[in-house]
């Protein structure tokens, strides 16, 4: 028999946070305690890790007037995002892995942890056992392409970043991520809990209510969306939130594959539940219809009814975790760090743990360079020699003594050529004409740096005969580039 799966990294104890309930004396002490939650030290000062996380050591009890706050993630939802949000662009390692999933998932993370000062927090996955809505109709999600290999591959690096920030996972066989975090937003309104379901999914617009919340993430810059009941029954033009699968029943969805009723769509579905409140009530009611719309919906009378059972989120599912389990603890520092180092995310290390963060290339150059503590001795004392730089870059065996005596070296005033700077509009625009009357060129791009994530363009180089060779500065990239593309999509 399947379980709820909670995973979790092994716990230690805070050093900052006593153990036992907190309790506070005044307003004053609680207006101190809230302000540790704040991202920046200071307006000049690193974003630290630690002060995203509320000091929530091993108590259960709460200040009256802290509002406990669930954020519920729909794991897969939200890594499919991030994975197709950068299919443009995507972000690769320099080994070649697509991070792109891995990437977004965890910037949406940070922003929830940095801006909305969750109490309780978990995440939701999918698996691959069918459910219910299986049974009730093979075909449902049956449309669906198959995972895209790059998207598989990060997975288990997504969950290796959820474990590392401590933060449960939730699994059920036969049960959709929905339906876990529908029967925890129920439950945990019953213990006095704001909850907050981090989904672009519209589905779940129908399990807001007055303590319940759809969390939308931001997406190419358009900011964070919360929806309430006023939000949500504006969206779909309804009377309460709870009609949003009556709505969604009839007009069906693509994406799952749910037929919904032939001819009626997203604007007449509202319109007629807005007229009849419900899928029941309008089919018990046809008669008050006339043409298309009255015959579609007699013929397709138990595909309506099916189509309401597929898009409802169950709130009953068997999930045998106490609320309070979910509780926000603080991160595993370490494996967070190993993780930013091996997916070489130098923005979101450094955003976390200051300037002097570095992966990729350049943290292995650093590493390469410095004196290696001892494991014995992680304070300082005894040291490790530094690492052999050819772990890193290959080197090649320095020349014997007659082979340096013997060499016929050149330097640039014994050697023709002819080397010129392209610097204004009218020079590169004289030069592309050139370059186009040509059968082939060469050229290449020259950077700040190795590193493809800090690394910034600061001119193209060319030739095309020998001892020729031309610059171009590229003081403000996207102008210059603009002009050469012309030459590049020729």
């Amino acid at each position: 028999m399947s379980v709820l799966i909670l995973k979790r990294s092994k716990l230690t104890a805070c050093s900052t946070v006593g153990s036992g309930s907190i309790y506070f004396d005044s307003v004053a002490a609680i207006v101190k305690w809230r302000k540790s939650l704040l991202v920046f030290e200071s307006a000049k000062s690193h974003w630290r890790l630690r002060k995203i996380f509320a000091p929530t050591g091993s108590h259960s009890g709460y200040p009256d007037s802290m509002v406990k706050r669930l954020f519920l993630l729909d794991g897969m939802a939200l890594v499919y995002r991030a994975h197709f949000a950068l299919i443009a662009r995507p972000i690769f390692t320099s080994k070649g892995l697509n991070s792109s999933a891995l990437y977004g998932f965890t910037q949406t993370l940070l922003d929830i942890l940095s801006k909305q000062q969750p109490t309780h927090l978990a995440v939701a996955f999918d698996t691959e056992a069918p459910t219910q809505r299986h049974i009730a109709y093979p075909e449902y999600k049956a449309t669906r392409q198959a995972t895209p290999e790059d998207l598989s591959a990060a997975l288990p690096h997504v969950h290796r970043m959820i474990e590392a920030f401590r933060i449960p996972i939730l699994l059920r066989d036969g049960y959709e991520a929905d339906d876990i975090i529908g029967t925890l937003a129920r439950r945990a309104e019953k213990q006095g809990f704001q909850s907050f379901m981090v989904t672009p999914d519209k589905d779940f617009g129908q399990l807001v209510d007055e303590n319940t919340f759809l969390y939308k993430p931001s997406r190419m810059g358009e900011g964070v969306e919360i929806m309430g009941v006023p939000e949500i029954c504006r969206r779909w033009g309804i009377q309460r939130p709870g009609q949003v699968v009556d709505v969604l029943a009839l007009m069906g969805d693509a994406s799952d594959n749910i037929p919904g009723v032939p001819g009626i769509g997203e604007k007449t579905a509202m319109k007629l539940i807005a007229q009849f409140g419900s899928v029941e009530n309008l089919l018990s009611r046809t008669g008050e219809l006339k043409g298309r719309v009255k015959e579609t919906l007699e013929t397709h009378r138990k595909q309506a009814l099916l189509s309401k059972q597929l898009v409802t989120i169950l709130c009953d599912a068997p999930c045998p975790v106490d609320v309070e389990v979910l509780k926000l603890h603080p991160p595993d520092e370490n494996a967070i760090k190993d993780l930013l180092i091996e997916f070489e995310f130098n923005s979101i290390g450094r955003r976390l743990f200051g300037e002097d963060f570095r992966a990729g290339r350049g943290h292995h150059e650093a590493k390469a360079a410095a004196p290696v503590r001892s494991a014995d001795d992680p304070g300082g004392g005894s040291r490790k020699e530094a690492a052999d730089v050819s772990d890193v870059l290959p080197v090649a065996p320095a020349p014997a003594p007659e082979q340096i005596k013997d060499a016929s070296l050149k330097s640039l005033a014994r050697v023709p050529h002819e080397y010129q700077v392209v610097r204004s509009a009218q020079e590169r625009a004289k030069f592309i004409e050139e370059l186009q009357k040509l059968d082939s060129f060469c050229f290449r791009t020259e950077t700040t740096g190795d590193d493809p994530k800090g690394a910034r363009l600061v001119g193209l180089a060319f030739s095309f005969k020998r001892g020729t060779g031309f610059f171009v500065p590229l003081p403000d990239a996207s102008d210059v580039l603009e002009q050469f593309r012309v030459l590049f999509e020729s």
